[in-house]
């Protein structure tokens, strides 16, 4: 009970800003615990846990306060005989993405572990010279006699799959406001959906000035 006090403190002292409720709790098992980890692997669990990276990696040069690379260890699964890490790696710079799953793969094998990688999706990197992003600024302050709100997200969008597939193509994403995103409350402003879709349709009128 002193322990779990303790890394209550503690973890309230380092999440404070976050979630200062947050809380350690130990509940006895009512029933005998036949097997537990050996003693090495729980010393290449441990191992593992401590090394391999989780966060932010590097942020973007292009914009400021924009996570450029980040990688999070979501998931700890212990089946019959294997104890599975999950780790989502993203980046904008193909490069940086390659270089994160690579510490992953080197790591996994210092502590004798098996890597394996499931599956990814393209990244998206910052255009600095955009003419369709330029097109929808100068229409949004034309319609609404206000600046467009431009801004980026370190997240996956579709975007990035064509963009690798056409690499020539002038991309951007916009949208409606759509609220608490991957929630069971997420919703959207269906006046927005209607404004959008206005929005869109003045963009297309315009694009001849792109040819």
């Amino acid at each position: 009970e002193e322990k779990v006090a303790e890394w209550t403190r503690i973890f309230q002292d380092e999440l404070r800003a976050v979630d200062p409720d947050v809380h350690v709790s130990l509940t006895k098992l009512e029933e005998k615990v036949e097997k537990v980890f050996a003693t090495e692997t729980q010393k290449q669990l441990i191992s593992s846990l401590f090394l391999i990276p989780n966060g932010i990696q590097s942020m973007s040069m292009d914009i400021k306060g924009l996570v450029e690379s980040s990688t999070n260890l979501g998931v700890i699964e212990t089946l019959h005989n294997e104890i599975k890490l999950r780790n989502e790696v993203r980046s904008s710079v193909s490069s940086l993405k390659q270089h994160i799953t690579n510490e992953i793969k080197y790591i996994a094998e210092l502590v004798g572990a098996q890597f394996e990688k499931e599956s990814e999706y393209p990244e998206w990197p910052y255009n600095p010279n955009s003419p369709i992003r330029d097109l929808f600024e100068k229409v949004h302050k034309e319609k609404y006699n206000k600046d467009a709100e431009i801004f980026a997200v370190h997240a996956g969008i579709e975007c990035s799959v064509f963009v690798q597939k056409m690499p020539e193509l002038d991309a951007i994403s916009f949208g409606p406001d759509i609220f608490n995103v991957h929630t069971p409350d997420e919703h959207i402003s269906i006046s927005s959906v209607i404004n959008n879709w206005g929005y869109f349709i003045e963009v297309m009128r315009e694009t001849k000035s792109l040819a």
